[in-house]
């Protein structure tokens, strides 16, 4: 394997490992797809205290739709919002 390749399959890897997630406006957990995520190690970001692997948050694809947050025509967020 290329060195490029096992650094792609590194990251990958890297990327699934993260710990749950959950939806801070419906608290969907690991959503496929979601906006605006917080990933603080040892520390669950819904409660801010410590936790052994760390929780994160974010807002799902779903929410993030519901709220006209989202730009039909580009897939983008529509101006004016900030996550």
């Amino acid at each position: 394997m290329e060195p490029y390749t096992k650094k792609l399959v590194r990251a990958a890897s890297d990327w699934f490992n993260h710990p749950d997630t959950y939806c801070r406006k419906c608290n969907a957990k690991n959503s496929a797809a979601f906006l605006a995520p917080v990933f603080v190690e040892g520390i669950d970001a819904r409660t801010g205290q410590k936790h052994p692997t760390g929780v994160g948050t974010h807002i799902c694809l779903d929410c993030a739709t519901k709220q006209n947050w989202i730009d039909a025509r580009t897939g983008n967020l529509r101006p004016g919002v900030t996550l």
